[in-house]
């Protein structure tokens, strides 16, 4: 969603006519999606020995297998890898794979897997991932947009966090500070090195195929997502406040590029050239009426991709937010407020890059996923984004 697709929805919400002196009212709240770190404690809620209501008797004498984050379904470690293995594809009987509480019976182990690429088992977290809202109000009815730092999302998620939105507004201590949420929109990042939510990137590999021979879905972590998601929207809602809004848009200014491959139509075209491009950055700001900012947001047409498909051992199987990471860590200290990257009309425009690139052996020029490259990215974004704002022009309700 552009921001003026986002413009044209709150202002489909708002009345026909309003007075000069209407103002904004302007939320921003984020909730952490990283997966937390397994406890054996918790695990013992999560997963009980004995669950009769889920037909499924799991002792952890015997289901011992290592596990490092929560979510993850029990096992036994058969050949003590250290890690949940399927059996080998091509039936190798040395590797028979490991058995498991198979708890909501789908048929699958649930692991969190990264989106980079196959069988990516997360194995640390680099730095956290998150859902980032914000709730735009004219006073009557009120649109949240979130912007989720994962690769996509299916309604499967959406729907349930928009749900559990609309009713936890009208609940409790929040009916008084929000009361109602009238639209709710969920925009994915193209994140790749955040938990597979799409259930290409599961286990095990499939030899000249792109996706693996079971999903790299986690239910049990992908419903807690959409209950982070739920939370931040609500949080936004209730910290609304009188605040203006200005806007900006530059093209991606000199000392970076955006990665076009010459073989993806249509974002380009039979002779290898750009052709459906979208190479504007749009900016949008809401300040308080104390003229601290609220939010900033980057409205961008790229992916980020770099650090999921590293090729640095132990890169590709960190979680990490990428470049935008950096971008909103950067933003932030330059203009207060909650950052945002959103996606825009991405195509197969990917990760954007600074010119020149970094070298040396790890980033190899651009060539290689490394967190050098992707701060330096980031950082450059959010200089120029905080630099257009002394420009920008002012978006009335």
């Amino acid at each position: 969603m552009t921001v003026g697709a986002l413009l044209l929805l709150v202002g489909a919400a708002a009345p026909a006519a309003r007075a000069d002196n209407a103002t904004w009212l302007i939320g921003a709240a984020k909730a952490d999606i990283t997966p937390p770190a397994f406890d054996a404690t918790q695990d013992l809620k999560d997963f009980p020995e004995v669950d009769t209501s889920r037909q499924t008797t799991c002792p952890r004498s015997v289901y011992n297998g290592k596990r490092l984050w929560r979510f993850e379904e029990p096992y036994i470690d058969a050949n003590g890898s250290g890690h949940f293995e399927y059996p080998d594809p091509n039936g190798n009987p040395g590797k028979p794979g490991d058995q498991f509480c198979d708890y909501n019976h789908n048929g699958r182990w649930d692991g969190i897997y990264l989106s980079g690429g196959q069988n990516n088992q997360a194995t640390a977290v680099h730095d956290p991932i998150d859902a980032r809202a914000i709730a735009f109000s004219d006073g009557k009815k009120t649109v949240v947009l979130v912007s989720v730092i994962s690769q996509g999302m299916f309604n499967t998620y959406i729907d349930p966090a928009r749900a559990e939105a609309e009713s936890m507004a009208s609940q409790g201590s929040h009916r008084a500070t929000c009361g109602h949420i009238d639209e709710m929109v969920v925009s994915s990042n193209h994140n790749e090195s955040s938990p597979d939510p799409i259930g290409l990137y599961g286990a095990p590999p499939i030899p000249n195929a792109p996706a693996g021979a079971h999903s790299g879905i986690d239910d049990y972590y992908m419903d807690w997502v959409a209950h982070q998601i739920a939370t931040a929207a609500v949080q936004a809602c209730d910290q609304r406040q009188p605040a203006t809004m200005r806007e900006a848009e530059f093209p991606i200014p000199p000392g970076l590029r955006q990665e076009i491959p010459g073989d993806r139509f249509p974002t380009a075209d039979d002779y290898g050239k750009p052709a459906a491009i979208d190479p504007k950055v749009r900016v949008l700001q809401a300040r308080a009426a104390n003229g601290q900012t609220i939010f900033t947001m980057m409205n961008l047409a790229d992916h980020n991709q770099d650090i999921g498909q590293s090729d640095t051992p132990g890169v590709a199987t960190a979680i990490s937010g990428d470049w935008p990471g950096y971008f909103h860590r950067q933003l932030e200290g330059l203009t207060g407020g909650m950052a945002m990257f959103l996606a825009a009309d991405i195509g197969s425009m990917e990760d954007p890059i600074t010119v020149p690139a970094i070298g040396g052996p790890l980033c190899r020029n651009g060539e290689n996923g490394c967190y050098e490259q992707v701060q330096a990215t980031g950082d450059a974004l959010a200089d120029h984004v905080a630099a257009s704002l002394s420009t920008a022009r002012p978006v009335r309700v």
